[in-house]
């Protein structure tokens, strides 16, 4: 027989777990649309049939989505090791 102690909730999440959790789901969503934006970029690209004003466009959005990817990255790596510290 299981006994039941009124609100003692020994297996609920800190708040430092939940705060962790919700930046690594923003992160994962934040990569996805990463290489989403790689994606529709290189389309763009390949569309492009030799137009320069367009293939300059595609080439500047492929740069600027591979830099925000490496910034989502290092801060997701910084999340990582802050969070072995703290929890």
């Amino acid at each position: 027989m299981n006994i039941v102690h009124a609100g003692v909730i020994s297996d609920a999440p800190t708040i430092s777990e939940i705060v962790l959790n919700a930046l690594l789901s923003l992160l994962s969503f934040a990569g996805g649309l990463a290489v989403l934006g790689i994606i529709i970029s290189g389309l763009i690209y390949m569309t492009s049939s030799g137009d320069t004003n367009t293939s300059g466009i595609a080439k500047k959005a492929l740069v600027s989505t591979i830099i925000g990817l490496a910034f989502i990255l290092l801060s997701l790596t910084i999340i990582k090791t802050i969070s072995k510290a703290v929890i």
